[in-house]
């Protein structure tokens, strides 16, 4: 819409703002379904493979599609719109005062509590992976009390990923509010709000080198696991 200067997507912005949105909060939710999945399998592993089967993996994705489907046809395109205004390059939410509400509750806090939550159980998921293993590397003479580096990876992708949603919300919010320019306004909000996705893949092939050598040459990943004998025992 901006560079190529299409009048057919912008006549449709309020559509394309809601599939943006829809896409955005499904892949929070989709980081969320997975951080719970792990903390999961870390702290209660006997009863892992009977919550998450296949079948049961299928349905939560698909509650979790049906859901942002309603929340994106009822906030976004039914009681507000979201659009592109052409004076400043910026996809923005109705102009009314309820339409601010459902922007800030709905979008800005709904969304920067849920990226807290993921940190916070993927950290906590760290720490009992490390509390776990700190015996099998005792026996074999290591530091027990050292992070392995996969935890240490795993640790900086769980920060870098948090970092980088929280910061796409607070420059979409704050920096029309204190900025002018339009490009400014266009690369702080429309353009980091689509780029965060491609931003997010970027940090996890740099912060897993099993991840970069199967893109790059094909190799096999391979997998450090912990048995169940060994979780229930911590």
């Amino acid at each position: 819409m901006v560079l190529l200067d299409q009048p057919l997507m912008k006549k449709y912005s309020f559509i394309m703002g809601c599939a943006l949105l829809f896409c955005y909060e499904s892949s929070v939710l989709t980081h969320f379904c997975i951080s719970i999945n792990r903390f999961c399998a870390v702290l209660v592993p006997l009863k892992y493979d009977i919550w998450f089967t296949i079948k049961n993996t299928k349905k939560i994705i698909a509650l979790l599609w049906i859901v942002e489907t309603i929340i994106a046809a009822i906030f976004y395109q039914y009681l507000c719109n979201v659009f592109y205004l052409e004076e400043i390059h910026f996809i923005q939410f109705t102009s009314t005062e309820f339409c601010g509400m459902v922007a800030w509750y709905e979008d800005f806090v709904k969304n920067a509590a849920i990226i807290a939550i993921i940190v916070c159980l993927d950290i906590t998921t760290i720490l009992r992976v490390h509390h776990v293993t700190k015996k099998a590397r005792a026996n074999r003479g290591e530091d027990a009390n050292k992070f392995s580096p996969r935890d240490i990876r795993f640790l900086r992708q769980t920060v870098f990923q948090g970092s980088v949603f929280l910061l796409e919300l607070i420059t979409y919010f704050f920096i029309p509010q204190y900025f002018q320019n339009q490009w400014i306004i266009f690369l702080g909000t429309s353009f980091i709000w689509v780029a965060i996705h491609a931003i997010d893949g970027m940090i996890v092939i740099v912060c897993n080198p099993e991840v970069r050598n199967f893109l790059i040459g094909g190799h096999k990943v391979t997998q450090q696991t912990v048995t169940q004998s060994d979780m229930t025992a911590a």
